[in-house]
């Protein structure tokens, strides 16, 4: 009555015999403390009077979800609502563990009056980190990801929005999943002429190969490739008759990595891995059979991958404890904003690697600011008098100029221009150029602007109708291709110098 896969489980608990003095017994998985718990939320018997912990509900909702038994889940559901207002990270946290929709969106709506949620600060004010880590186990960077945004639209969401992950990511990631990469290297082995031997994987996946090849390549393989031939040859019938009984060698990798591997042993056009978990994996496989050349050209396409995918690329090391990798990627994604910004490894990562991201961002933020802020194009030599007066004859000189001009706008010398650019303010429209560039570093501190020659050609084809620049002006054009120049390259030594 409590739960229908209890009743399943009873009718093929035991075989029929006959006797049915002995109660079916059912092995289950959970612990005593677990089941008795359980179980006496089923039976209308006294409950104990005290309350149940918040830390001590959630293997008892795991159960119940996992029996199906709609009382325990509606009685443990409303014990753990009951502390949202006191712990709503905690009540969050659970929410996304056990991927119940509700509980995680009562904690993260009660968490709206916290501020500070979507920086480190956050976690330094508010709660302690040694108390976040303890009470939001077991959630990933993409559950955090989700509260932030939550958090940062006030929780105006749309109907679709989720705090717990999506269904499509709940998969098992403990093995490399198969990408467009390892088909087309399945139908590459598929129809490879005249192998010699098998190379199978961890997971059974089998593919045939040429034994003289792999000697050459790898080192490694070439010991393995001896001791099996050594031995007996093996009854062994895979796919295709020309790979029946030929020798097999073992691998510890699993057939997608193995797959890849083999495939970039042959010459012609590389088949590269086309996700991260893969390229990493495939790579770390080339190192250990010392396959030299595969290895660097992996490396190459790893650092080439790191700059097209920086987010990516950033969870993935970080999951597989490659720091410098990692602090390549942080760099690379300064590029880009956090703001909305999603990818799938987010779901297999911690959230304290979210966190150290958005701190870095942070960091850099400040500097590239700093560095543009302090960032003078007005600094410099005078401008060039046209007249060639030098001293107190060229002070009379500009404002004789200055009287007898007609109406126009100021320049950088608080002179008025008789020139073609009457009516162009360069001070002002520079430095309305400099503001904007300053918003555009408040979100991506990394990205490369406009060059020096972009931006002279469209501020004077813009603003001077294609006339040349008057004297005037010289100090304008020099601020423009010094913005150009300088400015970036400061910027980016700054941010190099940031620590992830």
């Amino acid at each position: 009555m409590a739960s229908s896969v209890f009743e399943d489980m009873v009718v093929v608990a035991q075989p029929d015999t006959g006797d049915n003095r002995e109660p079916p017994v059912i092995p289950l998985t959970e612990d005593s403390d677990t089941l008795d718990a359980l179980l006496r939320l089923c039976y209308p018997i006294e409950k104990p009077d005290r309350a149940r912990s918040l830390e001590d509900i959630p293997p008892l909702l795991a159960a119940a979800l996992k029996y199906l038994m709609p009382l325990p889940i509606s009685v443990l559901k409303n014990e753990i609502l009951s502390s949202v207002r006191a712990r709503p990270l905690q009540v969050w946290a659970i929410g996304c563990r056990l991927g119940l929709e509700d509980i995680a969106r009562a904690g993260g709506e009660a968490a709206l009056h916290f501020k500070n949620l979507g920086t480190y600060n956050y976690l330094r004010e508010f709660v302690p980190v040694k108390d976040f880590l303890r009470d939001a186990r077991g959630v990933s960077a993409g559950d955090y990801f989700r509260l932030v945004e939550f958090h940062r639209r006030g929780g105006a969401v749309p109907p679709e929005f989720l705090l717990t992950r999506p269904a499509v990511e709940s998969a098992d990631h403990s093995t490399v999943g198969i990408s467009s990469t390892t088909l087309v290297a399945n139908d590459f082995f598929a129809s490879l002429a005249f192998p010699d031997i098998i190379c199978r994987a961890s997971d059974g996946s089998e593919y045939p190969a040429h034994k003289g090849l792999l000697c050459m390549v790898s080192p490694a393989i070439h010991d393995k490739i001896i001791a099996a031939t050594s031995a007996p040859p093996t009854e062994h019938s895979p796919s295709g008759a020309d790979t029946k009984n030929l020798p097999i060698i073992d691998f510890t990798e699993d057939g997608g990595v193995l797959a890849t591997l083999l495939r970039l042993c042959y010459p012609g056009h590389p088949l590269y891995p086309d996700d991260m978990p893969l390229l990493l994996a495939t790579l770390e496989a080339a190192e250990t059979y010392k396959m030299t050349g595969v290895s660097e050209s992996l490396r190459l396409h790893r650092a080439s991958m790191i700059t097209q995918v920086p987010l990516s690329a950033y969870f993935v090391a970080v999951q597989a404890g490659l720091h410098q990798e990692a602090r390549v990627a942080a760099r690379h994604s300064l590029r880009m904003s956090l703001c909305d910004a999603y990818v799938p490894e987010m779901e297999h990562a911690t959230p304290q690697a979210y966190q150290r991201l958005v701190e870095y961002h942070d960091r850099a933020r400040e500097a590239a600011a700093a560095v543009a802020r302090a960032f003078d194009v007005w600094q410099g030599s005078p401008i060039p008098d046209s007249s060639g007066a030098t001293g107190s004859i060229a002070v009379e000189e500009r404002k004789k100029r200055n009287r007898s001009a007609k109406k126009g706008s100021f320049h950088p010398n608080e002179e008025r221009c008789n020139g073609g650019c009457q009516g162009f303010q360069g001070q002002s429209w520079f430095e309305e150029r400099r503001q904007s560039y300053l918003k555009h570093l408040a979100e991506r501190p990394g990205e490369v602007f406009l060059s020096d020659l972009l931006l002279f050609r469209s501020s004077a084809t813009y603003n001077l109708g294609g006339k040349p620049w008057c004297a005037c002006c010289f100090r304008l054009a020099t601020g423009i291709v010094r913005l150009g120049m300088s400015l970036p390259e400061k910027i980016a030594g700054v941010l190099d110098k940031i620590e992830l």
